[in-house]
């Protein structure tokens, strides 16, 4: 092992923090080294350099850590006056004396010191613990499972992820703490990714330690990290406790209690009822679509201001948001819905927005009334709008929609169209202010046509709208649906569809732990193929997020498996665009029975267990056609 790895393995082993108690203090170089007696477990790798390796100081292989006076001035000025100006020997007495019954927190950094070839164990104060008793006993180092998904994991025997607990770092852990809870574990790490864990299938290889862990943290013989990560335990405590079998239907009803959360948020169960008398509601209008591609529309809408719809002309890309608007209330009477026919002129913001003109102050809205309607949302936040682009991409829709697609990043709260500065005269300011919030009761939906008479959609939108492809019911379908429908009448909703929305701010949900360890391997998978392709091509962390969020939101009756599968076409296989030579490798071709095998179908073959990728590799298909017909696929 050179020097360097040496170095890069202590750096990665900072995370995991030490506790220690005081040896002594002494005056070396003119300042005060305080010298801890470390009491808890090291990083393994840490350990194992120490066996392996000779290569530190003398006094820290035996578990000493040296920390300068200075971290604990702002301890000690609680308590003394002036202490920074006190002489050496002052300063040793009085943090001897501070010390005597109080443990401390470090976190270490290993110190090189190159002529003398050793290093050194040295910490910065995290926090200094109060301690009637300090024990001879040490204390074990204990990983924190970090949320609830993880947990559950946990308890199914299902793999989890700890970030901070990588196997080749840290070792492997014996016990865990989460909520109040000890568990001791039979865990092994993933041979891919060692940060994540699963417990051993064996029999009883997994108890729960029958301690009371808030009466251990009122003495101070747990004591929990400010990076949260780790807890410290006495050792005593856990020795002497009992330990109970975790029984197999602990998890079973972890799960109960997940899903029935699932099917309580939002009112999920009373979505799928709500969208099923949606679907009576278009049949009576004679449209015909799918339960799946209304489920579908649904989810996007919860999951992002923006999605466009796409498909073949005829197929009812705008019916079905002016239906959907019409059932949930959204209407143009109460100034809740506006139709935008999309215009080829359309060139800049302005064109949809208006501008102010400069020679009389007076600000000249568009006669797409988009501004008024953006300050109707505004003035009522309670009730849901929605904005629907018609033929979208007849103009270049970066251009004209720019400061949306800008805004649409930024948290809810900060969201605020500009019209004009504010250091700019308007006499309408009243009616036009110079910003308007969009909150989250705005939809912007759009449709497209993908034919010669539009423009392409470059990847920048892509990125940031789920791009629904209706697809055409069959005429046998659509005969069935009409011959079957409800001869009642069909009321639209009664409320408002903000109550079916999310209620928090997602701006910093925490989307990747959502993900199994296999969905984020294929994620990478599919980014290093496509990257190779085109180093400005892969799946982003925003399409992975959006990819997280559909899965939130879906009806607990959309299948998961389709579920995945509708997302990562939405938001990635869209992506894939461009000429043979480009994307002709990643796509591959058709077989003699018109299936299509190449790389990305090799891809999901091999991920088949996160999704079957039905929808992916019909897009797969139809993109090989276009390249053969065109040279080129949208």
């Amino acid at each position: 092992m050179t020097l360097q790895d040496i170095k890069d393995k202590f750096e990665q082993s900072r995370s995991r923090y030490l506790i220690g108690k005081i040896d002594h203090a002494f005056e070396s170089n003119q300042f005060v080294q305080v010298v801890l007696n470390v009491i808890s477990e090291e990083a393994d790798v840490v350990e194992v350099i120490d066996a392996t390796q000779d290569v530190f100081d003398y006094n820290s292989k035996d578990s000493i850590c040296y920390v300068k006076f200075n971290q604990f001035l702002p301890y000690l000025e609680n308590e003394y006056d002036d202490v920074d100006n006190m002489t050496w020997e002052d300063q040793i007495s009085i943090i001897e004396e501070y010390l005597q019954d109080k443990l401390v927190i470090i976190k270490p950094y290993y110190y090189y010191n190159e002529g003398r070839n050793v290093f050194f164990k040295n910490g910065a104060v995290a926090n200094v613990i109060e301690k009637e008793t300090v024990y001879s006993d040490s204390f074990f180092t204990i990983p924190v499972i970090p949320n609830q998904n993880a947990y559950e994991s946990f308890l199914k025997k299902e793999q989890f992820p700890m970030p901070s607990i990588s196997k080749e770092i840290m070792g492997t852990p014996d016990y865990l703490y989460y909520d109040g809870k000890i568990f001791k574990a039979t865990l092994n790490a993933l041979e891919t990714n060692d940060v994540y864990w699963q417990n051993s299938n064996e029999n009883n290889s997994m108890y729960e330690l029958n301690v009371d862990c808030n009466k251990l943290e009122e003495v101070n013989d747990l004591i929990t990290c400010d990076n949260n990560t780790f807890v410290f335990v006495r050792k005593n405590a856990i020795i002497n406790s009992k330990a109970k079998t975790i029984e197999e239907t602990t998890a079973q009803v972890v799960e109960e209690e997940s899903k029935e959360a699932q099917d309580t948020n939002y009112g999920l169960s009373e979505i799928a009822l709500e969208l099923n008398k949606f679907i009576e509601y278009t049949k009576n209008a004679n449209l015909c679509y799918s339960r799946n591609d209304i489920y579908n529309f649904y989810t996007c809408v919860c999951a992002s201001q923006l999605m466009i719809l796409a498909g073949m002309s005829g197929t009812g890309k705008t019916k079905l948001p002016l239906k959907f608007a019409e059932y949930f209330n959204m209407t143009e009477d109460n100034n809740t819905l506006l139709f935008v026919p999309v215009s080829p002129s359309f060139t800049e913001p302005s064109d949809v927005l208006g501008y102010l003109n400069p020679s009389n102050g007076l600000y000249v809205s568009s006669e797409t009334r988009l501004v008024e309607f953006l300050r109707h949302a505004e003035l009522n936040p309670d009730k849901m709008h929605m904005v629907l682009f018609d033929e979208m991409n007849l103009a270049q829709i970066e251009f004209w929609f720019a400061p949306f697609m800008s805004i649409l990043e930024k948290d809810v709260k900060d969201r605020k169209i500009a019209l004009y500065s504010d250091s700019q005269r308007c006499i309408n300011c009243e009616t036009y202010p110079s910003s308007i919030s969009i909150g989250r009761n705005i939809i912007f939906v759009g449709t497209i046509n993908l034919d010669e008479t539009t423009k392409n959609i470059s990847d920048r939108l892509l990125d940031r709208a789920y791009i629904i492809n209706l697809k055409k019911e069959t005429f046998i379908n659509y005969q069935a649906q009409q011959l079957g429908k409800n001869s009642n009448l069909v009321n639209p909703f009664d409320g408002d569809f903000m109550q079916l929305m999310p209620k928090e701010d997602e701006s910093f949900y925490n989307y990747i732990e959502k993900f199994k360890m296999k969905q984020l391997e294929f994620f990478d998978r599919v980014h290093n193929e496509l990257n190779k392709i085109d180093s400005q091509k892969g799946i982003s962390f925003r399409s992975v997020k959006n990819i997280s969020l559909y899965l939130k939101h879906k009806p607990v009756e959309l299948d998961d498996n389709l579920a995945f599968d509708y997302a990562f076409k939405q938001t990635v296989m869209k992506k894939i665009n461009g000429s043979f030579d480009s994307i002709g490798a990643i796509l591959g071709t058709l077989d003699d029975e018109g299936n299509p095998e190449g790389l990305l179908i090799n891809i999901f073959n091999e991920f088949s267990d996160v999704s079957d990728f039905k929808e992916c590799r019909n897009e797969i298909k139809n993109k090989i056609l276009e390249l053969k017909k065109y040279g080129y696929a949208r």
